[in-house]
């Protein structure tokens, strides 16, 4: 990744895909969560599916 999503850019592109598969929730950990993502960062998700 080039960039360092904002917490509103990654909304934007988990909440539809929550909405779309019909699963509960995602939990985002690691330096995302930390607000110490660098562009070299992955993005940590637990998703709830039940």
């Amino acid at each position: 990744m080039d960039k360092v999503l904002t917490p509103h850019e990654l909304s934007e592109i988990i909440t539809p895909l929550l909405k779309h598969y019909g699963l509960k929730s995602a939990l985002l950990f690691g330096s995302y969560a930390r607000g110490e993502a660098t562009p070299e960062s992955d993005i940590d998700l637990i998703i709830d599916g039940n």
